[in-house]
């Protein structure tokens, strides 16, 4: 992204001995690395909330790795014991 751009800049800057563009990438670089923190805090937040929220609606919230099917698949059958579980729509 953003970050990885001008940390090229900052770099190609520093090797041509260019110092005050090295320094201006530099604190593009960290400007872009301050968003994206930002932003992935945001993110943070609104899931804890949401899951503070079902909590307190009695629904049991589980963490697990993954994103497809297939993991929730997987979690099920680990923490409850199951042999097979099948996805049915």
């Amino acid at each position: 992204g953003k970050a990885a751009e001008a940390a090229q800049c900052a770099k190609e800057a520093i090797e041509s001995g260019e110092a005050e563009l090295a320094a201006e990438a530099a604190i593009r670089c960290q400007q872009a690395a301050l968003a994206a923190t930002t932003l992935l805090q945001k993110e943070m937040q609104i899931s804890q909330d949401l899951k503070q929220k079902l909590i307190s609606l009695g629904a049991k919230v589980e963490v697990m790795r993954g994103k497809e099917p297939v993991d929730v698949m997987n979690h099920l059958g680990k923490t409850n014991g199951y042999t097979s579980v099948v996805w049915r729509a």
